[in-house]
C-alpha cells in the first residue's frame, strides 16, 4: 500500500467515525431498532409516543387505524334512548273524582272522573243503576258508558252561530270549543269542579230555548 492508499483509507476511516459521533449513520446499522426494508407493510406501525386518547377505542380496519372517542359511543347511546323513549307506554289513567247522581226516582248513576292526560284528557266513568217500581231498595247495574268529561255535544236550533251560542252561554262559564261539520252542531264545554258537572252542565243546556239536543261525546277506548 503506497502512501496515497493509506492517506485515502485514512480518511475514509475518519468520515465513519465522525458521524457515528454526529448520530447521522444510517439506522438500518442499529440493532435495537431494525429496519423493516419491505416496500409496504401490513399492520401499520405505531410509535411508542402515540397513544390513543383516554377513553377511546382502537379499531383495526384493514390497513387502517381508527380511534373511535367516548363521545362517538356516548352519541349512539344517545340514539339509543331516544328510539326507546318512542316505545314507552302511556300513563295509567288517574281517577280524580267520584260520586253518585240521582236522574229520577228509578234511576241512579255511579261516577268516576279520571285523568287520562291524552287529547281529551277528562273521561267519566258512569254506572248506571235501575231501581225496581215495587221495591226501591233494590237497585241493578244495567250498563256502564265512558265519555268526556268537560264538554257535551249540543244541537242548536237554526239561524244560531257559534258566535251567537258563545254569548248565550258565557254567563254560565261555558264555552264553544268546537263547531262541528254538521249544521248547527257543538261541543260545548263546561269548568270540571266536581263529580256532577256533567251532570248539572247538561240539565242547564236543555233549560236554554235555543237548544234542541244535548248528549254526551261517547269516549270508546277502554280504560
Amino acid at each position: 500500500m503506497n502512501a496515497k492508499q493509506m492517506i485515502f483509507v485514512g480518511g475514509a476511516v475518519g468520515m465513519i467515525l465522525a458521524f457515528i459521533g454526529e448520530g447521522l449513520f444510517p439506522k438500518f446499522f442499529d440493532r435495537n431498532e431494525p429496519f423493516d426494508f419491505s416496500s409496504e407493510s401490513s399492520t401499520p406501525r405505531q410509535s411508542s409516543d402515540s397513544k390513543p386518547l383516554e377513553g377511546s377505542l382502537v379499531v383495526e380496519e384493514g390497513n387502517q387505524l381508527t380511534i373511535e372517542t367516548q363521545d362517538d359511543a356516548n352519541a349512539e347511546e344517545l340514539v339509543d334512548s331516544k328510539a326507546s323513549s318512542k316505545t314507552l307506554s302511556p300513563a295509567e289513567p288517574k281517577l280524580i273524582l267520584s260520586g253518585k247522581w240521582k236522574e229520577s226516582e228509578t234511576r241512579n248513576y255511579y261516577q268516576e272522573v279520571y285523568d287520562t292526560s291524552a287529547k281529551y284528557r277528562y273521561i267519566m266513568k258512569q254506572e248506571i243503576f235501575e231501581t225496581s217500581s215495587l221495591d226501591s231498595s233494590v237497585s241493578n247495574s244495567v250498563g256502564v258508558r265512558k265519555f268526556v268529561a268537560d264538554h257535551l255535544v249540543v244541537k242548536v236550533k237554526e239561524g244560531w252561530d257559534a258566535e251567537r251560542v258563545d254569548a248565550n252561554i258565557a254567563e254560565f262559564g261555558y264555552e264553544v270549543r268546537k263547531k262541528m261539520k254538521s249544521e248547527g252542531l257543538y261541543l260545548i264545554s263546561f269548568p270540571l269542579m266536581t263529580h256532577d258537572s256533567w251532570n248539572k252542565a247538561a240539565e242547564t243546556l236543555r233549560g236554554l230555548d235555543f237548544v234542541n239536543s244535548v248528549v254526551p261525546d261517547i269516549y270508546g277506548k277502554a280504560f
